[in-house]
């Protein structure tokens, strides 16, 4: 089973890190270590957004062709034979999924349609990046 941290993060540190995607990865890994240091903790809760339960649930279940499920801990998401669990916190949603290419398509592929500034991070094979490539502005 693989596991993701999913976070919010807002437009400006979105805009800031982008390109600076490490640093922001030794950040959460610092968030986890530490999680009682309130420095880090008001550090964290001003880069990142609280992720809209609410709007997310009916995005996901109204605007795609995945059926969801609420649970106690979040969501559980099917589509065909595959189904991922998400459990669900203010600012860090923690996804379980058989493997990578079951989650991209079933989450990942749809949030990109939500908003471009989430971040995912698998603390296990320390991989982390952006779910959405930064757009370029057209100036006239």
């Amino acid at each position: 089973m693989q596991k993701y941290s999913l976070y919010f993060i807002e437009d400006e540190f979105f805009h800031h890190y982008y390109h600076k995607s490490t640093l922001l990865f030794d950040f959460f890994i610092h968030v986890r270590n530490q999680p009682s240091n309130s420095i880090i903790r008001k550090q964290y809760e001003f880069i990142t957004k609280k992720i809209p339960y609410k709007k997310m649930k009916e995005f996901l279940a109204y605007h795609t062709n995945l059926t969801v499920h609420e649970t106690e801990e979040g969501l559980l998401i099917n589509h065909l034979q595959s189904n991922i669990v998400i459990e669900c916190e203010d600012r860090e949603w923690t996804v379980y999924a058989s493997s990578l290419h079951e989650v991209e398509r079933l989450l990942f592929e749809n949030l990109r349609c939500f908003d471009i500034s989430f971040y995912v991070v698998d603390f296990e094979h320390n991989q982390y990046g952006w779910l959405s490539p930064l757009r370029k502005e057209i100036l006239l």
